[in-house]
C-alpha cells in the first residue's frame, strides 16, 4: 500500500477595508427628505419639499442646521446644486469657515476649516431660483 499526502496550503486572502478619512455624517436630512432639524431664514426662506431645497427671489435666503459641537477642525462638505438661475450658493461651517461661492449647478466637494463648529449653513442669494438636492458634512479625521 502506498501512502500519499498532498498539502496544498491554500488559504483565503484577508482583505480589510481602508479606514475612512472622515467621521460620521453630521447633517440630519441632508438628502432634503424633510425640513426637520433645519432652520430656514431670510426675507424669502428656502422651502424643503419633494427631496429638494428651493429658494426663489431671495436676497438673503439661508438654511442652517445644528450638529454636535466640534473643536476647531476641518470639515468635508459635499453639496449638489441642481440649478441656479441668477444667484449664488455658499457653504459655511461654524462662524468663520466659508466655502467657495458657486454660481452654476453641479456637485461640489470642499474641505472647510471650522472654528469650534456646531452648525453648518447654506447661504443662497438669488433674483431667480436655486434648487439644492443633497448636502453632507463630515469631520476630517
Amino acid at each position: 500500500m502506498l501512502g500519499l499526502s498532498l498539502g496544498l496550503g491554500l488559504s483565503s486572502p484577508v482583505v480589510s477595508a481602508a479606514a475612512s478619512p472622515y467621521g460620521p455624517e453630521l447633517i440630519i436630512n441632508g438628502n432634503m427628505s424633510s425640513s426637520t432639524g433645519w432652520t430656514l431664514d431670510g426675507d424669502v426662506p428656502p422651502v424643503i419639499a419633494g427631496g429638494k431645497m428651493t429658494t426663489a427671489t431671495a436676497p438673503d435666503g439661508a438654511a442652517g442646521i445644528q450638529f454636535p459641537t466640534m473643536a476647531a477642525a476641518t470639515f468635508h462638505t459635499v453639496i449638489t446644486i441642481d440649478s441656479i438661475t441668477d444667484g449664488t450658493v455658499v457653504v459655511q461651517v461654524g462662524s468663520a469657515g466659508f466655502g467657495t461661492t458657486r454660481t452654476t449647478a453641479g456637485t461640489y466637494t470642499e474641505d472647510i476649516a471650522g472654528d469650534g463648529a456646531d452648525a453648518a449653513q447654506i447661504t443662497m442669494v438669488t433674483d431667480g431660483t436655486i434648487v439644492v438636492d443633497n448636502f453632507s458634512v463630515k469631520q476630517v479625521l
